[in-house]
């Protein structure tokens, strides 16, 4: 007896403990296993979307599994098999992930990524993610008080997922190589098992060897296909926002763990918030606060906001913690009796990976640009508020998002020279049309369709691009566009950030502008190798518009590493750029990653390294670690150097490249160029930071004495490497940099 009330005791914690571990699990392999893609995809903040649409999938594997499972085996017998699956997926452990071929990188990359993560973690992270819905039917299933309601164990399971991915950036990622840290996983996943067999025996034991669904009719309904398609569009909603926030922001900065997770932590907040037994805000609450923020949402996309990038990160954060609390609250409020726990989580499952396949794959297909995310806040207007239509405080609540957005498309019109002006005035324009219709009838109704209608406004003056805009392209490593400025210039534009322009028809030999001018640090780099190697071989890692070429000397030779085959066919156009067309065959491009293609070149082959291969703003990690110097130094001449573009406005890599070079005993030196110093202030120029490595002093050469060309203090602490690369030590206030070169 005694054993038995332990055990009525114990139970519900454990189930408590180990559906929070199931759920650490699940969120941070999924950091883990994106920062070990990374080096092997060049950087590209695409990595993370395409491994969420993988971890969303299995999402739907596991839930589907547990659904299935319980229904034909039963609890009884179903938590034996469980087991012993679990066991089997075991044998896949620890988590490691190999480099591509080149053909398949170039050609497929968002497939190889998939193929691998399956291989990687597959059938242990099915195994993971069944584990809620399996417990909450478990618990369902027993006597237990909290039978009735087993739902509130979702609330757990979620918490247990924002610690882990709070923990991983701040805790793990600082702390444990990721060799360490796959082993710890594998460590937790099989205490994972304990706990399961334990709550298992539990199961049996309360449910005094029968499995009747206790608190509730066994003629219980089941769900209507209406209900059905209503879950999946309320659980599509925020995951495709997810992901469209979590590029948004990580174009601009950087495609790391610490970025990744901060959107996702609020994802699952959300979750939290709904499931709770005792909810702090009713859902109708934030069904109105969607109303305000929608429309200025849709109004600063359109628009082409991208500056104060601290204020636009919140607000696109606010903008997806509201309605991904407007969703999940309604989700929660709609929920089915026990019974239909198992099929509920299937539809959110579906719900999450339908908006993750349509973001991640489907999208860059269908679109040039980030159409994605007016789109999802279209679809959000649509569906959130619809119980809302006879509440009077959406139409205020629209009002008020009005007036914002009208705020905000006021700077467009007065600064229209550098914004997009069309975009403005259409906006502008059904901002007004939409406030009178709603101050005129006066209907919470008529709110909601001006809402819908004006998110749809938004996506419709996104799509039609800039008035000077001569391409646009999209490919798994970003946007690009290709603008005609003037009549005089062309500029390739990579996200938000201009990434090499040059100059219509001009006379004469070709000039390298933005970052690159002769005038600048570049200009002096290439002046030493010029008179050191008049022959020699340059490798540039990274294309842009082919703009480095104006650099080279007739007999001397240059490779362009590229890994994005949309900008070799951009710099490959006459019609855009003839950088590379005016080269010839002095100059080659070699598709695929810089660092792996480096890699494969004979020891000593290059002259000059030069390190460029930016995605929008977000830096390269991987060719800024201690692996990856010794890669470039191994294949440089002897008096060779290695050049690195470093300009960004929130990240300071001068003293993190000053670490690698002085634990690799090299030279190092430093120049930023200020346009005031400039000397041909009218043309198409771009205030640029270089840094400049060498073996030794001597190999500098002039660059040594320059004293433009300034020594670097390393950073404190150790010196990135591949698994150990905490990118918020570079972080620097935005103010004291350079601001960002837009288009």
């Amino acid at each position: 007896m005694a054993s038995f009330r332990a055990g009525r005791r114990l139970m519900y914690p454990l189930f408590v403990t180990t559906v929070a571990l199931a759920a650490a699990l699940t969120f941070s392999v999924q950091p883990m296993l994106g920062k070990m893609l990374l080096p092997v995809m060049g950087g590209t903040p695409a990595v993370w979307n395409t491994a969420m649409v993988f971890f969303q999938v299995m999402l739907l594997a596991g839930y589907l599994y547990a659904h299935l499972s319980v229904r034909w085996l039963g609890p009884r017998r179903q938590w034996l098999a469980h087991l012993l699956l679990l066991a089997a997926a075991a044998w896949f452990l620890p988590a490691e992930v190999g480099a591509p071929g080149d053909s398949v990188l170039a050609d497929y990359p968002a497939l190889w990524v998939l193929v691998t993560l399956f291989a990687a973690v597959g059938l242990p992270f099915l195994v993971v993610t069944s584990t809620t819905p399996l417990i909450q039917r478990w618990l369902a299933a027993t006597d237990h008080r909290h039978a009735r309601d087993p739902y509130h164990l979702y609330a757990a399971s979620n918490c247990g997922s924002v610690g882990a991915l709070l923990a991983y950036p701040f805790l793990l990622e600082p702390r444990l190589a990721l060799g360490s840290q796959s082993v710890v996983w594998l460590t937790l996943y099989l205490t994972l098992g304990l706990a399961l067999a334990a709550g298992a025996g539990l199961m049996l034991r309360r449910s005094g060897g029968a499995v009747p669904d206790r608190g509730e009719p066994q003629s219980v309904a089941p769900p209507r296909w209406r209900d059905r398609l209503r879950w999946l569009v309320l659980a599509l909603i925020p995951s495709s926002l997810l992901l469209s926030v979590t590029s948004v922001i990580t174009t601009d900065l950087a495609p790391m763990p610490l970025l990744w997770v901060v959107p996702l932590s609020l994802y699952l907040l959300s979750h939290i918030h709904a499931f709770a037994r005792h909810r702090p805000v009713p859902t109708q609450w934030w069904l109105r606060a969607s109303a305000l923020l929608l429309v200025p949402a849709a109004a600063v996309f359109a628009l082409g906001f991208h500056q104060p990038l601290g204020v636009l990160l919140v607000f696109h954060l606010l903008v997806l913690l509201v309605v991904a609390l407007a969703c999940h609250g309604r989700l929660a409020d709609d929920r089915p009796a026990p019974a239909h726990l198992t099929e509920f989580y299937v539809w959110l499952a579906v719900g999450g990976a339908v908006g993750g396949i349509f973001n991640a794959l489907v999208a860059p297909l269908l679109f040039d640009r980030l159409l994605e995310y007016p789109l999802v806040l279209a679809l959000a207007a649509a569906m959130i508020a619809t119980p809302l239509w006879r509440d009077r405080w959406m139409g205020r609540s629209l009002l008020a998002g009005l007036a914002v957005a009208v705020v905000l498309t006021a700077p467009v019109l007065l600064l229209a020279s550098d914004m997009n002006i069309t975009a403005a005035v259409a906006l502008l324009a059904a901002l007004l049309v939409g406030g009178t219709a709603v101050l005129v009838l006066r209907r919470a109704a008529i709110a909601h369709v001006a809402a819908v209608g004006l998110c749809a406004v938004a996506v419709g003056v996104s799509a039609i691009g800039d008035g000077d805009e001569l391409h646009a392209a999209r490919s798994f490593y970003g946007t690009h566009q290709v603008l005609a400025e003037g009549g005089d210039y062309h500029v390739l534009i990579h996200g938000n950030t201009a990434h090499g322009a040059q100059e219509v028809d001009r006379s004469g030999p070709d000039e390298a502008l933005a970052y690159y001018h002769a005038s600048g640090p570049l200009g002096d780099i290439f002046d030493v190798v010029g008179e050191r190697a008049p022959q020699g071989e340059i490798g540039v890692v990274g294309l842009g518009s082919g703009s480095m070429a104006a650099h080279r000397q007739p007999y001397q030779r240059m490779v362009f590493y590229e890994i994005d085959p949309a900008v070799k066919r951009i710099a490959s156009t006459p019609d855009y750029f003839t950088y590379l067309r005016n080269c010839g065959q002095g100059c080659e491009v070699v598709l695929g990653d810089g660092r792996l293609a480096v890699a494969a070149e004979p020891a000593g082959r290059f002259d000059l390294i030069v390190l460029d291969a930016y995605s929008s703003a977000a830096i390269p990690v991987h060719l800024l670690t201690l692996e990856a110097m010794e890669l470039f130094l191994g294949r440089l001449a002897g008096e060779g150097l290695i050049a690195l573009h470093v300009s960004n406005p929130y990240i300071d890599l001068v003293p993190v490249i000053g670490r690698l070079a002085e634990a690799h005993g090299l030279a190092v030196r430093s120049r930023a160029h200020d346009l005031d110093d400039m000397t041909a202030t009218g043309e198409r120029l771009h205030e640029s930071e270089w840094v400049v490595v060498a073996r030794d002093s001597a190999a500098l050469g002039p660059l040594a004495g320059d004293p433009d060309w300034l020594p670097v203090t390393p950073m404190a602490g150790p010196p990135w490497r591949d698994d150990f690369a905490p990118l918020w030590q570079a972080y620097v206030a935005s103010g004291s940099r350079a601001a960002p070169v837009d288009p």
